[in-house]
């Protein structure tokens, strides 16, 4: 769905900030939860491992690619729907694709 170009830009704050999100959501989010648990992909975040992942994000670099006007607005809209947005949604949907066996 493309914008027109009349249109105002609206500045979407992040949901995730918004306690109110998290009660519209609770529902949600403890299944997903619930699911990780119990495929045993839950794990304690230790000092070491958020360390690592701290030194890891730093250690990115910028990119530029095409994408379809329809991917990125099929991202924006399930972004939205996980309180993300779209880049942080896209970014983690590549590491997934990378670092699945």
């Amino acid at each position: 769905m493309l914008q027109s170009t009349t249109m105002k830009t609206k500045t979407l704050k992040d949901p995730r900030l918004d306690p109110e999100w998290y009660y519209k959501n609770r529902e949600e989010l403890g299944r997903r939860a619930a699911e990780i648990i119990r495929s045993g992909k839950a794990s304690t975040l230790t000092k070491e491992k958020l360390a690592a992942r701290l030194k890891a994000s730093k250690a990115s670099k910028p990119i530029t690619i095409r994408v379809q006007v329809a991917d990125i607005e099929l991202a924006k809209a399930r972004a939205e729907k996980m309180g993300l947005g779209y880049q942080t949604y896209l970014k983690s949907l590549l590491h997934q694709a990378l670092n699945a066996k």
